[in-house]
């Protein structure tokens, strides 16, 4: 799939560079959260090393690689280590393309566009994200600058720990010619010409090697079912220290604390509807579909939930 997907993302790119649109495009590649590597709705994604996938608190549920490009950015080819949450996309893309947003809109998101387009070492922008604040599930976590606090979980806590592992000599048949792959593909044939400096085999494994999360020394792990947990995450991305015990984090740990208490005074509440049993995949072949519109069936078929999802 993976192929496939690079064969997409070049047909695109190639499109764009032969209609002479890629000049003036900005070209954004990321995924909406973590893989699903196990349970009901599991397949082969890895959120390896970090812990958690979709639908938990952890980094391998809301942490995700991306990839931005445009002839604007003058670090291109680097690395970008500001967290940019999904809410920045808007005040960021409207600057980039020179659209004013009114500014009585109390938007979550910041603009991030001057630290995108500037130098590769931008300091970071102190920030708020708040990954989840949910009084069914009895869980929030949230990050404030390089902290994150955690308080609670999904699941019951079977979804919490490392999922998937993979050997660290477990290198792909492939490896040796993956420089030569990515720089024969059709994306970076379309971005050649926009290159600021040659595309080398060297800086190709020096951009990946700065890529990688590096998971700190395990000291002192959380159990959410019983006690907060509190994350350096510039440090502990892999989430294996809690500093929740620590005299000398008792200031963050408070103002976080204070926080959460505050966003949950401030929140409405969720606008969902009862359940309602003619919605069930069951009266409609298996599939999500506009039950409102399309009659269920009468007898509820046998739906196999536990297989690899179409």
């Amino acid at each position: 799939i993976i192929s496939k997907l690079d064969q997409s993302v070049g047909r695109i790119m190639s499109t764009l560079a032969a209609t002479d649109q890629l000049e003036n495009s900005i070209v954004i590649f990321y995924s909406d959260n973590g893989a699903p590597s196990v349970g009901m709705f599991a397949n082969t994604g890895s959120n390896f090393p970090l812990r958690g996938q979709k639908n938990t608190p952890w980094e391998g549920g809301v942490r995700v690689a991306g990839a931005i490009w445009s002839s604007k950015l003058q670090a291109r080819g680097s690395i970008f280590s500001q967290p940019l949450y999904v809410a920045d996309w808007l005040p960021t893309l409207s600057h980039a393309a020179g659209i004013e947003l009114d500014s009585s809109l109390k938007l979550d998101g910041i603009d991030l566009w001057p630290e995108l387009s500037g130098s590769a070492d931008a300091p970071h922008v102190p920030r708020e994200i708040l990954h989840i604040l949910d009084d069914i599930w009895r869980v929030a976590a949230l990050q404030l600058g390089q902290w994150k606090y955690v308080n609670g979980t999904t699941a019951a806590g079977r979804y919490d720990s490392l999922l998937t592992y993979r050997e660290l000599d477990d290198l792909d048949p492939r490896e040796s010619r993956y420089a030569v792959t990515v720089r024969n593909s059709a994306t970076s044939r379309a971005l050649s010409r926009y290159d600021l400096r040659r595309l080398t085999q060297q800086r190709i494994s020096i951009t990946r090697r700065l890529a990688a999360v590096r998971c700190g020394d395990l000291q002192r792990s959380c159990n959410p079912l019983l006690e907060e947990c509190l994350y350096d995450i510039s440090t502990d991305p892999c989430e294996q220290n809690n500093l929740v015990y620590s005299e000398r984090h008792s200031d963050v740990l408070a103002a976080l604390r204070r926080r959460v208490r505050e966003l949950r005074a401030s929140a409405s509440r969720p606008g969902n509807r009862a359940s309602m049993p003619e919605a069930d995949p069951a009266l409609h072949t298996c599939a999500w579909e506009s039950f409102e519109v399309l009659k269920p069936g009468i007898v509820p078929l046998e739906c196999d939930y536990d297989g690899v999802p179409c």
